[in-house]
């Protein structure tokens, strides 16, 4: 396997991964903020997590490069975890 397939792969898996715990947690924050209960809201966005993660998987794979990947899951991470984190703050 040669690096630029590696870095796929670990782009696919890891990074996928994190951005789709990124997701849900931001989801589940501002579901919880606009007056749902917690319980309820963990659980649609761990419902949801279950599509969200195969499409950023494929959408992954789908990049011209490795490099592009691993750019698009930083650059939809990072203000997803601001957002996330400042609704934890509010609530």
């Amino acid at each position: 396997m040669n690096r630029s397939n590696l870095a796929r792969a670990l782009a696919v898996t890891l990074g996928a991964f994190g951005l789709t715990v990124i997701i849900t947690v931001t989801l589940s924050l501002l579901l919880a903020s606009v007056g749902l209960n917690r319980a309820e809201t963990v659980v649609g966005a761990t419902l949801a997590s279950f599509i969200i993660y195969p499409v950023i998987a494929m959408a992954s794979f789908h990049a011209r490069s490795a490099l592009r990947a691993w750019c698009w899951l930083a650059g939809a991470a990072l203000p997803l975890a601001l957002l996330g984190g400042w609704l934890r703050a509010a609530l």
